[in-house]
């Protein structure tokens, strides 16, 4: 099973976090992705057929960082579940 880890740990604004999910998965073609959940999905949808565990680290931290950086977390999840359920080899996990 392939591992991916996303560390936000040391994450403040929002960009910060696509850039870490953008250097983690490495994407077939990084300047496709446009740094926001469409993109997220649009890049992820059908990419995996092998399977993989993303470990997610510092999501607490920036859930309460701010309103928006809440609402972008629940956003990387929402898609991270859709993702799940069109590819069940693609699994998750929160760890702090």
């Amino acid at each position: 099973m392939q591992k991916i880890i996303l560390d936000f740990t040391d994450c403040q604004p929002i960009v910060d976090v696509h850039a870490v999910i953008e250097n983690a998965f490495k994407f077939p073609e990084p300047e496709v992705y446009g740094r926001n959940l469409d993109a997220l999905w649009d890049c992820m949808s059908g990419l995996y057929d092998e399977p993989v565990l993303v470990e997610i680290y510092g999501f607490h931290k920036l859930y309460q960082l701010s309103e928006a950086s809440a609402y972008m977390m629940d956003g990387i999840l929402s898609v991270f579940d859709d993702v799940h359920e069109e590819t069940p080899c693609f699994e998750y996990v929160v760890i702090s």
